[in-house]
């Protein structure tokens, strides 16, 4: 087994690989944050080298239970509609952008965490949001 193959906090999340972020990428594309240390052209055009070093990063977030260091985001006002008054807090909602790597963490536990579910028949026919 490998380094990042240990029981945390009662979970025990499966490692990723290559072919699943890979896959990941594919399917969600690659979006970046200002928040990202490399920028959008640098990943896009370097994302094989990079795959087998997010790998590692993304398999020790699930190992160690904690996305600190992985979670960052630039957090945006955004006014709640265009006829909403500029000058008034309460019209502005915050919406947060975060690091590729960080999407790339939430989208491995959304997928363990849906293969649980599904795994156990916790799924309810009725939830139709938030998948």
């Amino acid at each position: 087994k490998q380094w990042y193959q240990r029981r945390v906090r009662g979970y025990n999340f499966e490692p990723t690989n290559i072919e699943e972020l890979k896959e990941i990428v594919d399917e969600a594309g690659i979006k970046c944050s200002p928040a990202d240390i490399l920028p959008l052209y640098l990943l896009k055009d370097n994302i094989g080298i990079l795959l087998p070093l997010m790998v590692d990063l993304v398999n020790a977030s699930l190992s160690q239970g904690s996305m600190d260091g992985v979670k960052l985001a630039d957090i945006i006002p955004l006014l709640k509609g265009d006829s909403m008054d500029p000058n008034i807090l309460k019209n502005f909602r915050p919406v947060s952008n975060l690091t590729f790597l960080g999407k790339l963490v939430e989208r491995v536990v959304l997928r363990r965490l849906n293969e649980h579910l599904s795994k156990n028949n916790l799924k309810s026919p009725e939830q139709s949001a938030y998948k």
